[in-house]
């Protein structure tokens, strides 16, 4: 990219701003405000060891069984998948506190906690309210309103009423929308469908749990830019790659942090195994699906398996700049 056409991408951008100023208050706000919605790393301390109750029943494994229960969920009754995250959000952060930490000890327990965090979900960003009975059904009638009401009131006072998270998908949308006016938005809706099918699997693993929104979508965004391979019918120009990192500098957005390159190669897995379903001619019908596939614990190979596979390697050289 030549001098005076990166000036003039810089001065579009900048005009863009200007024009948006209210879309960039929001996107500062919002990562102000994603500090206060960390969550502890609660599988791999000792805070459960404060507890009655000695044994650790709940592990990863749980956590993964109920994100990919609340994508089910979602998906029967029509929902929006961003509540698979606030509710992950909700569940992670209770569970990290003194009063939720003590909810690690009883599967029966941690389920009662998992269905009143995707009821609150539900409550608070769908127009499609569950009733009681609705919420009692789900869990095959072993939790009454009473139980839920209390499992309610007590996550809320844990969580401190902080019950808005921005999501990677909220920040992506932002980020998109802050790009000159001529940027083609068939492009960037793509984009953000090659980002959300990235955090559609993430949010199944709990070592995505301790980042921050802001962080994965600044790496799912790099990710997608700068793949060269056809996902979901993605081809970003050189001058769309261009504007975003230059949209990037503008906003003092380290994306080139050892952190960010630290995610960028766990979510290029996804977008690895992706790539060789539709090579194979097995790709799933939606991303959803595909990331619902990808994580399962009968996946073909793991995580570690992956990024240590020849092919891999070689794919990253080949369809990376």
């Amino acid at each position: 990219m030549n001098q005076s056409s990166s000036c003039a991408q810089q001065k579009a951008i900048c005009h863009s701003l200007d024009k948006k100023c209210e879309i960039f208050d929001r996107l500062h706000a919002m990562m102000a405000q994603e500090n206060s919605y960390l969550c502890g790393n609660y599988l791999e301390t000792d805070m459960h060891c404060n507890s009655e109750k000695n044994e650790l029943i709940v592990d990863k494994e749980c956590r993964f069984r109920t994100c990919e229960w609340y994508h089910k969920l979602l998906e029967h009754f029509k929902l929006d998948f961003e509540n698979a995250q606030i509710s992950m959000s909700y569940l992670d952060r209770f569970l990290s506190t003194e009063i939720g930490c003590q909810y690690l000890h009883s599967i029966n327990e941690f389920q009662l906690v998992t269905i009143t965090t995707i009821y609150l979900s539900i409550k608070l960003f769908e127009p499609t309210v569950f009733d009681m009975k609705m919420v009692s059904f789900l869990s095959q009638e072993r939790f009454g309103e009473d139980q839920v009401v209390a499992m309610e009131s007590k996550i809320l006072n844990a969580l401190q009423w902080k019950m808005h998270p921005p999501t990677p998908k909220n920040f992506v949308q932002h980020l998109l929308a802050l790009l000159p006016e001529h940027i083609d938005p068939t492009a960037k809706k793509a984009l953000l469908d090659v980002c959300c099918f990235q955090f559609q699997c993430s949010v199944h693993d709990y070592s995505f749990s301790k980042y921050r929104a802001s962080t994965v979508a600044i790496a799912s965004m790099l990710n997608a830019i700068e793949n060269r391979q056809n996902i979901s019918t993605f081809f970003p120009t050189q001058d769309f790659r261009n504007h975003v990192l230059l949209l990037f500098d503008i906003l003092r957005l380290d994306y080139l942090s050892c952190e960010i390159q630290i995610l960028r190669s766990r979510l290029s897995i996804y977008l690895f195994q992706q790539s060789c379903h539709e090579r194979c001619g097995t790709s799933p019908s939606s991303h959803v699906h595909a990331a619902k596939e990808l994580t399962t614990a009968k996946c073909d190979v793991s995580v570690i398996d992956v990024a240590n596979n020849q092919d891999y390697q070689k794919w990253v050289l080949e369809n990376f700049h």
